[in-house]
């Protein structure tokens, strides 16, 4: 973020400029779904199947022992799950 404003540090850039430029380079050119679909099969939080992915066992347990941190220490449940 810091980088795209400096770079463009002779005009403002509006939240939707931002939210663009962060999509179009981070997730399609530099491939960040991708990256993180793989690391999560990796680590067996995800299994791919049939027509795409399905959250594996492991990754089930995961996501309840975040569920109880969430509640533990009241955060914000859509950073959890969205």
């Amino acid at each position: 973020m810091l980088g795209y404003l400096n770079n463009n540090s002779d005009k403002s850039i509006t939240g939707q400029e931002m939210t663009k430029f962060f999509t179009q380079k981070y997730l399609y050119k530099y491939g960040a779904m991708n990256k993180r679909l793989n690391e999560q099969i990796e680590s067996g939080n995800i299994i791919q199947a049939e027509n795409g992915y399905k959250i594996s066992k492991r990754g089930q347990l995961i996501m309840k022992v975040y569920s109880f941190i969430v509640r533990l220490f009241a955060i914000d449940n859509k950073i959890v799950s969205p």
